[in-house]
C-alpha cells in the first residue's frame, strides 16, 4: 500500500494540513521547526500495530484538548492477489470502505484509476487513541493486528530496539518463529539462567548469616544460595538481541545500525511496507547516503523521509515527485508543495541544493555578489546583529542575470521569501519591467545604479583612499596575480596614467575604468566567491556613506534581519 493522502488537525505544532503524495520516496525539507518530523509521527501514529501510546496534553495544538488531535490518512496501490489483502477488504472486513482520492483528497466513491482507503486516528481530552476506517460519514474500529497490513516503520536516531526479539520489533516480524515461539524460548533461557550454578560467594556468606538469623527467630528453612530470580528478569522486553561475536549490533556506530534497520525493513510485508526515517543523512558520509537512497528507491516500499543535507537532495529526482517543500504559517498552518510543480527544478536542486533548505533565499546573479553577502555577514556579525544562518537565510547562484528572475519567481511559488541581489548593466536582459514584476509578487530587489556591474559599483563608491589597499588584497589572496599586471590591465582602459598608484588622481573615468579592467570578463578580477569575499571584507567598511553600495547592502541587511 501507498499513502496517497494526509490530513492533521490539531497534532503538535500542526493546526491544520491536507496534502496529496504522489512519489514512492517523498522527501520533506524545509527550514526547522516547519513540523516535518511532525508529520511523519503522523503518519507512524495512525497507521502503526501499538495500541497503547502514550498521549499528554502537549501532543494538542497550543495545548488546547477542547480540539480533538485528528489524523487521515489515505492509502492506495495494494496488490489484490496477496491472500493478507484479499482478507483485508472481505464484506465482513473493509470491503464497504473502498473509496476514491481526487486531488482534494478521498471520496466516498472508487474511481476507474484510484481505489483508496482511509484511516483515521482520534485523540480527545481523554488521551485515548481511537482508530478507525472511514468513508464520508461511515466509521468502522481497526484493531491493531488489522493495521499490520500497513508496514509502516520507523528508523530515527532510536536504532537500538530494531536488534532485539521484542514485541514489535523488526526481528520479531523477520524471523520465522511465532510469538509464542519466542516466548518458549525466552522461557528456556531463563531457566537456565536460574539452574545455572553462580559462583557468588560474597552473596552466599550473607545467605548463610540470614539462614542462622532466621533459625533463631523461629523459622526452620533449608539452606539458602545466591540464585537469578526469573520472574524479576524482564527478557520479554528484548533481552535476546543480535550479536557480532559477542558485542552487540547496538553498539555499531549510527549510520551502521541505520543502514542495517533499513536493510531489515526492506523484507518487511514481502518488501511492500511504509518506511519513515528521520534526517535520512544522520550518521552517514556521502557515499553511503548515495547508497542508501540507491538502495531504497530500488525497493517495493514507499519512503517518506526528511532532510537537512544538500547530499540527498541531489540525488533526488523532481519530475517522480520526490522532493517536498514543508511551510508553516504563523497560525500553524502547513502548507506542502512538490517542487515539480514549477518547470526545470532539477537543475536548480543540483546546483544550489543548499538554498532549497533555508526559510529566505537572497537570489544572487553570481559567485561576486555571494561572496559580497558572506563578507558583508562576517562584518555585521556583531552583539547587535544575528548572522544570516541564524536566520535561515541563504544564497542562490542564479548562473548570470538572464536566470535571475526566473529563479526569484520559482522559488517564490515554493513558499520561500525571497530577494534579489544583482548588477544593472544589462536592461536587455533585466529590464526595469521585471523589477516592477519582481517587487508585485513580493520580492524584494536590490540592484545597483544604471549602466554599473558589482565591480564599477564598488570602485564608484569606496573612498579613495580605499583603492590601492584593495589592489593589494586581491593580490593577496590571488596568487596568480601581481600589482603590476592589475596596474597594467587598468592603464590599457585609462591611457596616461602612472605606474606608482599613490600619483593616481580621482576622477570618476578613472574609476569607471578601474571598475572596467576588475570586471573584464577573460580576466575578471574577484569572479569566484571566495575572492569576492576576501576584497568585499576590506571594501564595505570602506564604502562611503552616501553611495549606492552601502545603502543597498544595509537594506538588504535589514531585509535579513527584519522580513
Amino acid at each position: 500500500m501507498r499513502v496517497r493522502y494526509v490530513e492533521i488537525s490539531n497534532f503538535r505544532g500542526v493546526k491544520s494540513l491536507k496534502s496529496k503524495f504522489d512519489g514512492q520516496f517523498i522527501c520533506l525539507i524545509g527550514h526547522g521547526d516547519n513540523c516535518k518530523s511532525t508529520i511523519l509521527t503522523a503518519i507512524e501514529y495512525a497507521l502503526t500495530t501499538r495500541w497503547n501510546i502514550p498521549f499528554d496534553d502537549t501532543d494538542f495544538n497550543k495545548q488546547d484538548t477542547t480540539l480533538p488531535i485528528e489524523i487521515l490518512v489515505t492509502l492506495s496501490s495494494w496488490d489484490n492477489l496477496n491472500e493478507k489483502i484479499k482478507k483485508f477488504f472481505t464484506e465482513e472486513k473493509f470491503g464497504q470502505f473502498i473509496g476514491g482520492l481526487s486531488e482534494t483528497g478521498p471520496t466516498e466513491e472508487p474511481a476507474d484509476d484510484v481505489c483508496s482507503i482511509t484511516v483515521k486516528l482520534t485523540v480527545d481530552s481523554s488521551l485515548e487513541p481511537k482508530w478507525f476506517v472511514v468513508r464520508g460519514q461511515e466509521l468502522k474500529a481497526i484493531s491493531s493486528q488489522d493495521r499490520s497490513i500497513f508496514g509502516v516503520g520507523r528508523i530515527d536516531t532510536s536504532l537500538d530496539s530494531n536488534f532485539t526479539w521484542s514485541r514489535t520489533s523488526l526481528l520479531s516480524k523477520l524471523s520465522s518463529a511465532n510469538q509464542e515461539n519466542i516466548s518458549s524460548i525466552l522461557a528456556h533461557i531463563s531457566r537456565g539462567i536460574r539452574d545455572r550454578e553462580l559462583n557468588l560467594v560474597e552473596c552466599n556468606a550473607t545467605a548463610a548469616a540470614v539462614k542462622t538469623d532466621a533459625v533463631k527467630f523461629g523459622v526452620n528453612i533449608n539452606e539458602l544460595k545466591a540464585k537469578i530470580d526469573i520472574q524479576k528478569i524482564s527478557l520479554a522486553s528484548g533481552a535476546l538481541a543480535l550479536h557480532q561475536e559477542s558485542v552487540p549490533l547496538r553498539n555499531l556506530g549510527t549510520g551502521s545500525k541505520k543502514l542495517i534497520s533499513c536493510s531489515m525493513l526492506m523484507k518487511v510485508n514481502g518488501g511492500h511496507n511504509i518506511t519513515l526515517i528521520d534526517e535520512i543523512e544522520l550518521g552517514l558520509e556521502p557515499h553511503r547516503i548515495r547508497g542508501l537512497i540507491k538502495n531504497l528507491k530500488a525497493s517495493r516500499q514507499q519512503i517518506f523521509t526528511t532532510t537537512h543535507s544538500p547530499v540527498v537532495l541531489r540525488e533526488l529526482t523532481v519530475a517522480n515527485n520526490e522532493i517536498y517543500t514543508c511551510k508553516k504559517e504563523g497560525d500553524g498552518t502547513i502548507t506542502i508543495t512538490s517542487l515539480n510543480t514549477v518547470p526545470d527544478s532539477q537543475g536548480p536542486v543540483r546546483s544550489n541544493a543548499e538554498a532549497f533548505l533555508g526559510k529566505k533565499i537572497i537570489v544572487c546573479e553570481g559567485p561576486t555578489e555571494i561572496g559580497c553577502l558572506r563578507a558583508l555577514d562576517q562584518i555585521n556579525n556583531t552583539d547587535e546583529n544575528i548572522p544570516v544562518w541564524t536566520l535561515n537565510t541563504a544564497y542562490y547562484n542564479a548562473g548570470g542575470i538572464a536566470g535571475v528572475a526566473p529563479a526569484a519567481k520559482a522559488l517564490k511559488n515554493l513558499g520561500y521569501s525571497v530577494a534579489v541581489l544583482c548588477d544593472n548593466d544589462d536592461l536587455n536582459a533585466f529590464p526595469q519591467t521585471t523589477v516592477e514584476e519582481l517587487n508585485q509578487l513580493g520580492i524584494s530587489t536590490f540592484i545597483w545604479d544604471l549602466n554599473m556591474s558589482t565591480e564599477k559599483q564598488l570602485f564608484n563608491d569606496l573612498k579613495w583612499t580605499a583603492v590601492e589597499p584593495i589592489l593589494n588584497r586581491i593580490v593577496d589572496i590571488d596568487e596568480n596575480r601581481t600589482k603590476e599586471s592589475l596596474i597594467a590591465s587598468i592603464k590599457s582602459n585609462h591611457k596616461g596614467l602612472s605606474d606608482n598608484v599613490t600619483e593616481w588622481i580621482d576622477s570618476n573615468e578613472l574609476r569607471s575604468n578601474i571598475g572596467k579592467s576588475a570586471g573584464t570578463k577573460s580576466n575578471a578580477w574577484f569572479k569566484r566567491m571566495y575572492l569576492a569575499e576576501g576584497v568585499f571584507n576590506l571594501a564595505i567598511p570602506e564604502l562611503k556613506n552616501d553611495s549606492t553600495m552601502k545603502t543597498k547592502l544595509e537594506l538588504l541587511w535589514q531585509w535579513v534581519q527584519n522580513e
